[in-house]
């Protein structure tokens, strides 16, 4: 469920994650390596893990309920 919401963001938002995330690196190096300054990084993190948060919700809300015996 984790994977798929983390291909769901858009690829910069995606991107930011994955670096901050998965390669430890700060937010001015991942403004760097992306071309972008550090306030983008800080607005797309927080776009990212709102969309992860978002989608794992809706994923939450649609699976069938489980039957209790």
């Amino acid at each position: 469920m984790l994977v798929f919401a983390i291909l769901y963001l858009g690829r910069k938002d995606r991107d930011v994650f994955l670096l901050h995330r998965f390669r430890a690196m700060g937010y001015e190096s991942i403004g760097l390596h992306m071309g972008i300054l550090p306030d983008e990084v800080t607005t797309r993190l927080a776009q990212a893990l709102v969309g992860i948060g978002q989608m794992t919700a809706l994923i939450e809300r649609s699976r069938p309920k489980r039957r209790r015996r």
